[in-house]
């Protein structure tokens, strides 16, 4: 004969206790904290100055050749600043897909291949910036005549001070793409302060930058301090990473690296 056994009744509730306490416990099963109002502030407002940097830039430049050049010089900034700020605006999804790609890698746990992401980044990102730098800067003056229309053959001194402008600046694109990708590193390791604090120094050599050259130079002068300033951008934020990166758990992986064909095609996928 078979015998039965009856449990007791709080044996089950028990048993869903038990379970209930698991699952809980379990990190796949807890929901994350959701930030405060506070948090967000303190995480979107230097953002948002990191991304002002860029148009700080060119509203620095706007305002010394207006102080102390012609007018033919000032009028010469409105279409050069205009195509090298959308041109940097179209690239900037380099760093959006930087901060996607690494921020995830971070949030499984493996830093090794959020640093290989970035690193990766880097180097792709001077290699367009220098694609970028030759093909504006062959291409500027046929560029700014069509922006200009008629007033490139009815004022040719303008339109050859933003030709000028135009070239000169164009040399800058590989320090702005690194910028943005280091940028973009800092964001994916929930980060947003340290690259603002590179914010005042390069507003500060570009003034310098542009007080010391405009008055001779004009458009062109404003062109160099800016390619300057994103130059010192770059490499403060370099410098920051390098440090910053020491400090991730992870295997030892260099600050520039050499992308993988799958990292590219994650990359240039997104």
């Amino acid at each position: 004969s078979v015998v039965e056994f009856e449990l007791p009744a709080h044996a089950d509730d028990a048993a869903v206790a038990v379970a209930a306490a698991a699952a809980a416990s379990d990190p796949a099963n807890t929901m994350p904290e959701l930030p405060t109002l506070k948090q967000l502030a303190l995480f979107c407002l230097p953002t948002l100055g990191i991304w002002l940097s860029s148009p700080l830039l060119s509203l620095i430049d706007t305002s010394v050749v207006g102080l102390t050049c012609a007018t033919h010089h000032l009028a010469a900034l409105a279409p050069s600043t205009k195509l090298c700020d959308y041109v940097a605006f179209f690239c900037s999804v380099m760093g959006a897909a930087t901060t996607n790609l690494a921020a995830d890698a971070f949030a499984h746990g493996d830093p090794t291949k959020a640093k290989r992401v970035i690193g990766g980044s880097l180097t792709i990102s001077i290699g367009v910036g220098i694609i970028v730098a030759a093909v504006l800067g062959v291409l500027a003056r046929p560029l700014m005549a069509a922006m200009l229309g008629a007033s490139a053959a009815a004022n040719p001194a303008m339109w050859t001070a933003a030709s000028q402008y135009t070239t000169i600046r164009a040399l800058g694109y590989p320090a702005a793409l690194m910028t943005m990708v280091l940028q973009s590193a800092f964001i994916a390791t929930k980060d947003s302060r340290s690259p603002l604090l590179a914010v005042p120094l390069v507003a500060a050599v570009n003034l310098v930058a542009d007080l010391c050259l405009v008055p001779s130079m004009g458009a062109a002068g404003a062109a160099w301090a800016t390619t300057l300033a994103l130059y010192t951008n770059a490499a403060a934020l370099l410098g920051m990473w390098a440090r910053k990166a020491r400090t991730v758990a992870s295997r030892p992986v260099p600050v520039l690296a050499w992308p993988t064909k799958a990292e590219t095609k994650a990359l240039l996928a997104f």
